[in-house]
C-alpha cells in the first residue's frame, strides 16, 4: 500500500487520522463519506513507538494478507 498526501478538496480513497499523547497513539481510516474503515490503538514507553505501532496495526487491517 502506498500513501499520497493530497490537498484539501482533491480526490482520495481514505482519510487517515492520527492522535497521540505521551505514551498512546491511535489511527483511524475513514472513507470518502466519513465512515470508519479501520482503527487501531497502541501504547509504548515513548510516543514514537506508540505511533509506529498504531500505524502498522492500521496498515495490517487495511491490506489483505497474501494467501
Amino acid at each position: 500500500m502506498s500513501a499520497t498526501v493530497v490537498q484539501r478538496g482533491d480526490e482520495y480513497d481514505y482519510n487517515i487520522v492520527f492522535v497521540q499523547n505521551d505514551t498512546n497513539a491511535a489511527a483511524v481510516a475513514l472513507d470518502r463519506g466519513g465512515l470508519l474503515v479501520a482503527s487501531s490503538v497502541d501504547t509504548a514507553f515513548r510516543i514514537k513507538g506508540a505511533t509506529d505501532g498504531a500505524a502498522k496495526k492500521l496498515a495490517r487491517q487495511m491490506v489483505p494478507a497474501p494467501r
